[in-house]
């Protein structure tokens, strides 16, 4: 395996920032025009993605959609996390993430006129970590900083996902990851890339049910470090 995919695998956190001042919140008219935006931009990658195996598709390999779907990924991240703009956050993060765990693994893992299979695996990888980390964030009802890509706390946070959602996510996360192991499989992929996979989302797990996958976490990440 190449370094720059062991290099992503063993990154480690960086450590949380001071707390910040809260946010404002958005007006009701922001978060309409907010929703309607991101509608629009994910109804247009999707076109796309309907389309990946025709010529005329914009997004017709793995990492053109990757790169297309993350500044949508992005701008939910920015939505503050003061009420009642944090339910939305939620609502949108939970909806993308649930579309790009089922769009991921409906492409064929192969090395594309841009990118080899490493290139493409880094990418897959380093967006999972992001989303991951985004979600400890959301969870804990922090700030997203675009930068580090880790949550920071605010003087006054809004409302954290419900248990509901957090249940959603949670079978996301898990079919997800099967979906992914299997795509992995499917395309004959060696077992330490597939262990290496398997710590995806070690975090999220963690912030959700902490007393129940501390232990398989960090097995999960143990596991990742090997590839």
């Amino acid at each position: 395996m190449e370094e720059g995919l062991e290099d992503t695998l063993k990154a480690p956190i960086n450590p949380l920032p001071k707390p910040l001042p809260s946010p404002t919140k958005l007006t009701a008219g922001q978060e309409r025009r907010l929703v309607d935006y991101v509608e629009e931009k994910l109804l247009e990658i999707h076109r796309g993605f309907k389309k990946r195996n025709m010529p005329s598709s914009t997004v017709p390999t793995l990492s053109s959609f990757l790169t297309a779907l993350h500044p949508i990924f992005s701008l939910i991240l920015l939505i503050p996390p003061v009420d009642p703009s944090s339910t939305l956050r939620t609502t949108l993060l939970l909806r993308l993430t649930g579309y790009v765990l089922d769009c991921i693994p409906a492409y064929a893992l192969v090395p594309d006129t841009a990118h080899s299979l490493d290139d493409i695996l880094v990418h897959v990888l380093d967006w999972l970590t992001e989303l991951d980390q985004a979600w400890v964030a959301v969870l804990a009802g922090q700030q997203w900083d675009p930068v580090s890509h880790v949550g920071l706390d605010v003087a006054a946070p809004g409302r954290v996902p419900s248990q509901t959602d957090r249940t959603r996510l949670n079978s996301m996360v898990v079919n997800g990851k099967d979906a992914l192991d299997d795509w992995l499989g499917e395309a004959g992929l060696d077992v330490d890339v597939r262990e290496g996979f398997s710590g995806t989302f070690w975090r999220t797990l963690g912030a959700l049910a902490p007393s129940k996958v501390d232990v398989d976490a960090s097995m999960a990440m143990q596991n990742s470090c090997n590839i």
